[in-house]
């Protein structure tokens, strides 16, 4: 990262370091695209906060960022510097690409929501969200996060 921070090329990068979460929506909207090459992830929500945001997001190939993605970010090897590099100027140079996972990342966003109360008794308390199921009634008494 170091390198990184000292080469020509991070001119384009905005390190900004902690954002409260009343800010993240407007990051979220603003930011071209969202890189989260995490090793380890409970349930992946800043990816979820990104694509309703509308943002493009590259993610870790691992844990649960996948089903939380699914077709609509482009995923890669967390551990693998130059597959990072690569899908991240893929969704910087290509506008194309950029509006197609835009639109998909929003659409796939839609189909998660907040546990029903039922779910919050279930194992882990049913808190967070939960792929909304097509035939499914949804509580939304937890609101969760404000995007």
């Amino acid at each position: 990262m170091r390198g990184f921070r000292e080469s020509r090329r991070s001119s384009r990068v905005y390190w900004v370091g902690f954002i409260p979460d009343a800010d993240l929506p407007a990051f979220y909207a603003g930011a071209t695209c969202f890189v989260y090459p995490s090793l380890f992830e409970g349930f992946g929500l800043p990816l979820l906060e990104a694509m309703a945001c509308g943002c493009p997001v590259v993610s870790s190939d691992r844990t649960a960022c996948p089903e939380v993605v699914g077709a609509a970010g482009l995923l890669v090897d967390p551990e693998d510097l130059t597959a990072i590099a690569a899908a991240t100027a893929r969704v910087i140079d290509d506008e194309a690409l950029r509006a197609d996972l835009r639109d998909r990342g929003l659409a796939r966003s839609r189909r998660f929501t907040w546990g029903s109360p039922d779910a919050r008794s279930a194992p882990g308390g049913g808190r967070g969200p939960q792929m909304r199921s097509e035939s499914a009634s949804i509580s939304t008494r937890h609101p969760g996060p404000t995007l």
